[in-house]
């Protein structure tokens, strides 16, 4: 799926910043201008500037999370979205895995 299929998928609501954590929290899906997430209870992905940067994501009843941000938006991206709770960081390689993983649980 591309950027801009999964794009389309989303909610066309613009959150505030202040808002994301809660969105995350409850697995909704979003966009705000450089940071958006897809998904549902189970499997949820939150990316930044893309789908080739997922930054956090919920599979399996646990939250992983990127550990190697790769420029200072996405460290505020990682900090506005933090889930509560325990958070497992993995680095950027098996953090494409979960994402595709999820998706494919999505059937997308």
């Amino acid at each position: 799926m591309t950027q801009a299929q999964l794009v389309n998928l989303l909610s066309p609501r613009r959150p505030r910043l202040a808002d994301l954590h809660e969105l995350v929290e409850q697995r909704q899906p979003f966009r705000h201008t450089d940071v958006f997430a897809v998904g549902d209870d189970d499997n949820y992905v939150v990316y930044s500037f893309g789908t080739h940067h997922p930054i956090y994501v919920w599979l399996g009843g646990v939250w992983y999370a990127n550990s190697a941000p790769s420029c200072a938006s996405t460290t505020k991206h990682l900090a506005l979205c933090r889930p509560d709770g325990h958070v497992s960081f993995l680095s950027m390689g098996p953090m494409r895995g979960l994402a595709a993983a999820a998706l494919r649980n999505l059937g997308r």
